[in-house]
C-alpha cells in the first residue's frame, strides 16, 4: 500500500464522476470492476495510475481531473441541484454544461433565494461539508415583507421552536425601508449558522412575515463580489481557495453553538 491509495469509491469521486455516496452505491450494484474482477466492496483499495478500473465496462481515466474552484452569483428561481424541463439549473449555463468532468454546487440554496454559491469537484472538501455539525456562519441580506417590531427581533435572536429543532439567529441588523408598492418593506442583515432548507423561509413565517428577497452575502470569511452580477461567475482566486478549504478543514460543530431556547423562545410549528 502507497501514501496514494485509496478506496474504489473515494477515486470514482476524485475523477468528479459522482459523490463519494453515488459512488458507493455504483459499486454495491456491481457496476465497477478492479482489475477486470467484479467488485461490490466501496472499501476496496486500489492505486490510482497502476490499478485498471471500470464503470459499465469502460475503462477510467489514470488521473483524476485538475480541482475547480468557481464562485457563482446565484439567480433567483434557479435550481442549485438538476434542472427540468420547466427550471433552470445553475447546471445549464454554458461553461458548466461543457466541462468533460462534474463540479458541485455548494452550499445548495434554495431556489427561490440568490447569491454565494462555489462550484467544485474538489470530493474532499464536499464531503466534509456534508457532515453533521459542519456549519460556517452564512451572512444573509434579506427583503422582509415589513419591519420586526422589537418583540419580534428579540424572539429570533432567541430562539424559537420548529417542528425540526429549536432556531435562531446570531445577529440580525436593520439596514433599511423598501418600498413595495402597496406596502413598506424592510432590509436586514442576517448572520446565522443554520443550512437547514428553507430555515429563513419558516422562521419568519412564524410570525406571519414574508420574505420578498433573499441573498447569501458569504459564507465564513468568503464573500459574494459586489461585481459579480446576477447569472456570472469566476474562478477563485489563491486566498478565496485558502478561505475555503479553512472551512473544510474545521472540525465539525466548532461553529455550531448550542441551541437552547431562551425562556421567552416561541413556539411555533413551522
Amino acid at each position: 500500500m502507497t501514501s496514494s491509495d485509496c478506496t474504489v469509491s473515494q477515486w470514482l469521486a476524485q475523477l468528479g464522476l459522482a459523490s463519494r455516496g453515488e459512488a458507493k452505491t455504483w459499486v454495491m450494484d456491481g457496476r465497477v470492476k478492479i482489475g477486470g474482477q467484479p467488485t461490490l466492496d466501496p472499501s476496496a483499495r486500489i492505486t490510482p495510475g497502476k490499478t485498471t478500473i471500470t464503470l459499465d465496462g469502460k475503462r477510467l481515466p489514470n488521473a483524476a481531473p485538475p480541482r475547480v474552484y468557481w464562485m457563482l452569483h446565484k439567480p433567483a428561481r434557479v435550481s442549485s441541484t438538476g434542472g427540468t424541463d420547466d427550471v433552470a439549473s445553475i447546471y445549464d449555463l454554458p461553461r458548466i454544461k461543457k466541462l468533460p468532468f462534474r463540479v458541485w454546487a455548494w452550499p445548495q440554496l434554495d431556489f427561490q433565494a440568490e447569491g454565494l454559491v462555489i462550484l467544485t469537484n474538489d470530493s474532499v472538501f464536499l464531503e466534509r461539508s456534508s457532515e453533521r455539525g459542519f456549519r460556517p456562519q452564512r451572512q444573509y441580506q434579506v427583503l422582509l415583507s415589513r419591519r420586526l417590531t422589537p418583540e419580534e427581533i428579540e424572539h429570533v435572536t432567541g430562539g424559537v421552536k420548529m417542528r425540526d429543532g429549536p432556531a435562531q439567529l446570531q445577529k440580525l441588523h436593520y439596514a433599511q425601508k423598501a418600498n413595495l408598492g402597496a406596502s413598506t418593506g424592510a432590509w436586514y442583515v442576517i448572520h446565522s449558522d443554520d443550512a437547514r432548507r428553507k430555515f429563513l423561509t419558516r422562521l419568519f413565517a412564524a410570525f406571519e412575515v414574508k420574505i420578498v428577497k433573499q441573498v447569501l452575502l458569504g459564507i465564513g470569511a468568503l464573500r459574494l463580489p459586489a461585481n459579480l452580477k446576477s447569472g456570472q461567475y469566476r474562478q477563485m482566486d489563491a486566498k478565496e481557495i485558502r478561505q475555503l478549504r479553512r472551512l473544510g478543514e474545521e472540525r465539525p460543530g466548532t461553529n455550531a453553538r448550542k441551541r437552547e431556547p431562551s425562556r421567552k423562545t416561541r413556539s411555533r410549528e413551522s
